[in-house]
C-alpha cells in the first residue's frame, strides 16, 4: 500500500490508555473546527514534543528521522471517530505549506488520484477505489492540514464533514500544553467495552518537568469498574498484539506501572516510570504512521 498507511481500527481499549493516544495530539482550536460532527472519541499528540523531549526522544528518533528524510515538519495529529468507531479520521498539521506539498508529491494525494467532490473539497482515494473496504481518502484542508478519513462504511455515500467537533467533546480537549491526550464517550455493544461511559487521559510535565501519564474511567457502576480494573492488562496486552504486533510482554510490563485508584464507578490511574510505556507508544506510532515511498494509486487512463 503507498501513501499513509493506517490500521482499519483505533481500537477503544487502546484507545483508552497510553497505547492508542500516542498516536495523536495536542490540539488547537484550528484544528478541532475541522474535525467531523459525528466525533465521539478524540485523540491528540504533539510530534514535535515528543520527538524532542528528553524522556521520549529516544523512542521517537526512529519516526524523526524519517520526516527528516522526506523533508516535511509534522507537528499536531488529533484523531477522531464515532462513538463506535465505524468512522474515523486523522488531520495531520504541518509546519509549512511546502510540508504539504512534499508529503502530497510522496503518498499520491494528486490529480492522478481517482477523485470525489464533497462539499466544495476534492477528496483523493489514495489507496483504493470508492466502494473498497478499506479505501483511504485525503484532502487538503488549509494550507498546513491533510485530512485523512477511513472505514466508511461502503454502502453509504462519503460526505466530506468539517464542521468541528460538538461541545460535548470539545471540552475535553485541554487547553494546557500537553504532548498527547484523548477522551471520549463510547457506546460499544458487548462486554466488557459495553460497562464504560468516558475516559480521558494525558501525558504531560509534572511540576519538575518530567513526564507524567494520568487519567481515568467511567464505568456504569462499581461493579464494572473493579472488573475492568482486575481484567484490563491482560484485555489490552491481546489487543496490541492483534492489531499492531506488539509483544504481550512489553504491554504487561508497561500496565504494571499503573497505580490506579478506584471509587465506586470511577478509575483514577497514573504513572510515572514512563520507560517501558514509552516502548510500546512508539510501536504503536510507528505502525500507524508510516510515509510512503512515492506513487499514487493512478486513474486508468
Amino acid at each position: 500500500m503507498t501513501g499513509f498507511r493506517f490500521r482499519r481500527k483505533f481500537l477503544p481499549v487502546a484507545v483508552m490508555f497510553f497505547a492508542a493516544a500516542a498516536v495523536f495530539a495536542v490540539e488547537t482550536e484550528k484544528l478541532a473546527d475541522l474535525l467531523p460532527r459525528h466525533s465521539a472519541i478524540a485523540a491528540g499528540a504533539d510530534f514535535a514534543a515528543l520527538c524532542t523531549h528528553p524522556q521520549s526522544a529516544a523512542a521517537f528518533s526512529v519516526l524523526a528521522a524519517q520526516t527528516e528524510k522526506y523533508q516535511v515538519s509534522l507537528g499536531n495529529i488529533l484523531y477522531s471517530s464515532d462513538s463506535r468507531c465505524r468512522r474515523s479520521s486523522s488531520l495531520l498539521e504541518f509546519s509549512g505549506s511546502q510540508d504539504v506539498a512534499n508529503i502530497r508529491q510522496l503518498s499520491g494525494i494528486n490529480d492522478r488520484n481517482i477523485q470525489e467532490r464533497s462539499n466544495g473539497i476534492t477528496v483523493y482515494c489514495v489507496n483504493g477505489k470508492p466502494g473498497d473496504r478499506h479505501l483511504l481518502r485525503a484532502a487538503q484542508l488549509d494550507d498546513r492540514v491533510i485530512g485523512l478519513y477511513m472505514d466508511y462504511p461502503r454502502k453509504e455515500a462519503f460526505a466530506l464533514d468539517c464542521r468541528g467537533a460538538g461541545e460535548k467533546l470539545r471540552r475535553h480537549i485541554p487547553v494546557r500544553k500537553v504532548l498527547f491526550w484523548s477522551a471520549g464517550y463510547p457506546e460499544f455493544a458487548g462486554e466488557p467495552l459495553a460497562a464504560l461511559r468516558f475516559f480521558e487521559t494525558f501525558l504531560e510535565n509534572d511540576i519538575d518537568g518530567n513526564l507524567l501519564f494520568h487519567g481515568k474511567v467511567i464505568c456504569r457502576n462499581a461493579q464494572d469498574a473493579a472488573t475492568a480494573e482486575m481484567f484490563f492488562p491482560l484485555a489490552l496486552a491481546v489487543v496490541l498484539k492483534r492489531n499492531f504486533d506488539i509483544s504481550p510482554l512489553k504491554t504487561l510490563r508497561a500496565v504494571s506501572g499503573l497505580k490506579i485508584i478506584r471509587k465506586e464507578n470511577v478509575l483514577n490511574f497514573y504513572c510515572t516510570d514512563l520507560s517501558a510505556a514509552l516502548e510500546v507508544v512508539s510501536g504503536v506510532v510507528a505502525d500507524k504512521l508510516r510515509f510512503p515511498k512515492g506513487g499514487g494509486n493512478e486513474q486508468k487512463k
